[in-house]
């Protein structure tokens, strides 16, 4: 059997946030939504937070 399918991160582990990207964000009408890499148990996450009345820098990937 081909075994199970491989995680969505590739197999690549991580031991800290930065292995997994940068933070980004994007604008959803009057809110920011800001997407911050997590690493946790060894692999990729993110952590997702909508902040109402903030903006979007596409640049520094943060709300404002």
């Amino acid at each position: 059997d081909g075994g199970p399918p491989p995680p969505p991160d590739g197999g690549v582990g991580c031991s800290r946030d930065s292995d997994c990207g940068t933070p980004s964000c994007r604008q959803l009408g009057a809110d920011c939504v800001r997407s911050l890499p997590k690493c946790e148990m060894n692999r990729c996450g993110a952590r997702i937070e909508s902040m109402p009345g903030r903006t979007c820098d596409p640049v520094a990937g943060d709300c404002r």
